[in-house]
Formats: structure tokens, C-alpha cells, sequence
């Protein structure tokens, strides 16, 4: 009998760390492949033009447009010789500009979404993360960082708006971005729309214990843990979220507001289904919250 036990025991362990102890046999590379598959599959998507044509005449469209005369466009340099795209409105004396991060896949016409925010004097400023549309490169969880700091320090540096009169706007996978970026800087507020509170909390809030099972998101290059870094921080925060949202679930952005011990936070709930809510839906509710913050904002860290 004690045999017999041993044996199940030993069968029992042997499937439970079986697949923990292959998943350090996968080759770095293949993770790369995964990740792509899961974080950026708009690298490949259409909404993101290749076209530096297309590009080219949506920026001569929008530039002459209401509301959105006075737009730039900059190249602006990464490492290893490469470059970002980016757009930039400037904004009107005392108003701060939005350093605004896309979600995967997100075409550059979003701007027109905020439209209304430059017509109330705020700055706005949009780019390309690595591989998406005419930047060259990889996105990881590094490069992406990497393109959001050299805006910042492009706007820092070239037009003189320092981090406190920036407010950095996630949207999605940009969310991502946004948070990495305010633990960097003491920047005016942090506005994240449709966040992830880790990766590792969304795979357990769309798989559940198979998560913890085979712990694959502890493999992920890019883990994004999110909630850690926004715990720390005391840069005022504003969350939305869809109350069914198919690509981020709600309780994943609720945990990582509830996270946030900054005095000034704000959590907005959408009760329908839906990721990623225009920017112009909730103009009042943003510009409401940003009018309500001192200048300068309290320091971003502990």
C-alpha cells in the first residue's frame, strides 16, 4: 500500500512540474514569437499603414484641418540608429501637453479624437512604438519604453514642456507605456484607458488557475507588471474602463487602480461593452480631473 502511494505521489509531482521544467527548455526566441502574438499583433495589422505615403498625406490632411491647425511632424532618434514618428501640437500658455502612448494596433488618426482638447489649449503628442508603421525595430517591453522616454525628453528638451507640465495618456497597450514612464519622471498626471494591472493578472483573469498551473506569463519578456510600479507612485491617476471588455478585462484595470495611493485618483466605469473609449467621450470628465490638480503636482515617487 505504502508503495502504491509513493507511486501516486510520485506520478502526481512529476505532472505538476513536468511542464514548469519544460517551459525553461523554450528558446528565448520562441517567447519573442509568443509575445508578438499575444501583445503586438498589430506589427502585422493594416490599421497600422507601412505606407510613409499614406502617413505623409493623413499628416498634410490633418494639419489643415479645424481645430488641428499648427501640427507638426518629428522624427525623433532611438537608439542603434533608429528612430520614432511622432506629432506634436503645442499647447496654449498654461496648459499642460498629452504625451498620448496607442494601443496595438491603433492608427495615428486617433488624434482627431482629440481635437476638442487642442481647442481648449492643450499640447498633444502621438507617436510610433518600434516595429509599428514606418519605425523600424522590435517591440518589447524595453524598445517601447524606450520610444516613449525619448518623447518625452524631446518635448523636455527641444520645446521646453518639462515633465510636470506633461500628462502621460495610455490607451490600451500604451497604458503599459504610460505607467513605466511615470515612475521615470515627475510628471503632471497619469491618464490610462482600458490598463492591464500585470500581464500576469489579465492570463489569470482569462485562464484562471491554468495560469498558476504552468506559469507562462513568469516566462513573458515583456511581463509588465504594472501594479508594482503604480503602488509606489503619488502621481495623480485616472482610469477608465468598459464593464465587459473582451480584450482587457475590467476587475484586471480595477485592481490596478485600487493599487494606487495617490490622493488624487479617479476611476470612471463604462457599463457597456467596449475597449478603449474615445478620447472626446470623456473630454469634460479629463480636463475636469487635470484643472482640479496643483501646479506643480506632487512628486511622481514615494
Amino acid at each position: 500500500m505504502g508503495t502504491k502511494v509513493a507511486w501516486g505521489a510520485g506520478i502526481l509531482a512529476t505532472v505538476a512540474v513536468a511542464p514548469r521544467l519544460l517551459l525553461h527548455l523554450v528558446p528565448k526566441s520562441t517567447w519573442q514569437n509568443v509575445e508578438e502574438m499575444l501583445l503586438y499583433p498589430g506589427i502585422a495589422d493594416d490599421c497600422i499603414s507601412k505606407s510613409k505615403q499614406y502617413k505623409n498625406d493623413l499628416f498634410t490632411t490633418f494639419k489643415t484641418s479645424e481645430g488641428l491647425l499648427g501640427l507638426e511632424s518629428h522624427k525623433i532618434p532611438l537608439g542603434k540608429n533608429l528612430s520614432t514618428l511622432a506629432w506634436y501640437h503645442p499647447a496654449q500658455d498654461g496648459k499642460p501637453t498629452l504625451l498620448v502612448s496607442l494601443g496595438n494596433a491603433e492608427p495615428f488618426n486617433s488624434l482627431y479624437g482629440y481635437k476638442d482638447y487642442i481647442k481648449q489649449g492643450y499640447g498633444i503628442t502621438l507617436y510610433e512604438y518600434p516595429g509599428y508603421g514606418t519605425t523600424e525595430g522590435k517591440p518589447t517591453q524595453a524598445s517601447l519604453i524606450e520610444a516613449g522616454k525619448a518623447v518625452s525628453e524631446f518635448l523636455a528638451k527641444k520645446k521646453k514642456i518639462p515633465t510636470t507640465d506633461q500628462v502621460l495618456v495610455g490607451h490600451s497597450l500604451g497604458c503599459n507605456v504610460s505607467v513605466h514612464l511615470a515612475k521615470k519622471g515627475n510628471y503632471k498626471a497619469l491618464i490610462l484607458n482600458s490598463p492591464m494591472n500585470s500581464l500576469a493578472g489579465v492570463m489569470r483573469e482569462k485562464f484562471g488557475f491554468l495560469t498558476a498551473w504552468v506559469p507562462i506569463q513568469n516566462h513573458a519578456p515583456s511581463p509588465w507588471k504594472n501594479d508594482e510600479i503604480l503602488a509606489k507612485l503619488k502621481t495623480p491617476v485616472f482610469v477608465t474602463a468598459f464593464q465587459d471588455d473582451p480584450i482587457i478585462p475590467m476587475a484586471s484595470s480595477e485592481k490596478l487602480y485600487k493599487t494606487s495611493t495617490a490622493s488624487r485618483k479617479k476611476w470612471h466605469l463604462i457599463e457597456t461593452r467596449g475597449h478603449v473609449v474615445s478620447p472626446d467621450k470623456i473630454l469634460e470628465k479629463i480636463t475636469a480631473f487635470l484643472e482640479e490638480i496643483p501646479s506643480p503636482s506632487p512628486n511622481s515617487t514615494k
